[in-house]
C-alpha cells in the first residue's frame, strides 16, 4: 500500500476507531502522498451522525445542510447533485477550492496537513476528468489524458475503450508489442505511445508480448 501516490476513501461512512488511528499512521503522515475523501467520511456511527467526524479527518471546516447546493461543476464538466440529505460544503480559508457547486458554495477544496496532501469533495460521484486530474496532479502514471478514451490497467492487461471519432493513443510504461486478444493483432508502441485505429468494435484487450 505504501507505494500508491493517491489514496481515495469511497464510501467511508463509518470508520472505527482503531482503523482511523490505522489510517493517520499509515497514510496520513507520509509526505509527498495524497489522500482524497469522498462525501462523508465518519459520519455514520451509534448513536448519531456527526459532522464534527468529517471535520476530523479532513482537517477542514465543512458545513452540513439539508438543502442541495446543486450541481457539481468542475471545469467543463456538470454532475447533477440529486442524492438525498445531508448535503456537505467547505467553508474554510485556509484550503484551496478545487470545485464548486453551481450555487457558489465550494464542493471540493484541497489542504496540506503535515506535508500531506489532503482533498475533500462533498459530492459522492465526482466527474472523471475530476479523478483524473486529481490523479495527474498526485503524481500518478496516466495511460489516457482524453476524457473518452477509457483504460482498464492490471498486472496482465490493458482494456481500452475508444469513444472518440478518432484513433486512440494512450501512454505506455514500457515500450513494446502489444496484442490485442479480441482479434489476435498486434500494435507496437514508440515513444511511450500506442496508437489504436479507430474500428467498429471500439474495445482492446491489451497483452504484453515478447519481441
Amino acid at each position: 500500500m505504501e507505494r500508491y501516490k493517491l489514496y481515495i476513501f469511497l464510501n467511508a461512512y463509518a470508520i472505527p476507531h482503531e482503523l482511523a488511528e490505522h489510517i493517520r499512521s499509515k497514510f496520513l503522515i507520509k509526505e509527498g502522498k495524497t489522500v482524497l475523501w469522498l462525501y462523508a467520511p465518519d459520519y455514520t456511527q451509534n448513536p448519531e451522525n456527526s459532522i464534527e467526524r468529517i471535520k476530523a479527518i479532513t482537517g477542514m471546516n465543512i458545513i452540513e445542510q439539508s438543502s442541495s447546493h446543486g450541481s457539481f461543476v468542475y471545469k467543463d464538466s456538470c454532475v447533477i447533485n440529486n442524492i438525498a440529505p445531508p448535503h456537505f460544503s467547505i467553508e474554510d480559508p485556509s484550503t484551496t477550492p478545487l470545485a464548486y457547486y453551481s450555487d457558489g458554495t465550494v464542493a471540493c477544496a484541497e489542504k496540506t496537513i503535515d506535508n500531506v496532501r489532503t482533498l475533500y469533495c462533498a459530492c459522492p460521484n465526482p466527474p472523471s476528468v475530476f479523478l483524473r486530474d486529481m490523479a495527474d496532479k498526485s503524481g500518478c502514471f496516466l495511460y489516457s489524458h482524453e476524457d473518452i478514451v477509457y483504460t482498464y490497467v492490471n498486472n496482465t492487461i490493458i482494456g481500452v475503450y475508444n469513444a472518440t471519432d478518432t484513433d486512440a493513443k494512450i501512454r505506455i510504461l514500457t515500450d513494446g508489442r502489444y496484442v490485442n486478444v479480441f482479434k489476435n493483432e498486434y500494435f507496437v508502441s514508440k515513444e511511450g505511445i500506442l496508437q489504436l485505429p479507430l474500428r467498429p468494435l471500439r474495445a482492446y484487450m491489451l497483452i504484453a508480448q515478447d519481441e
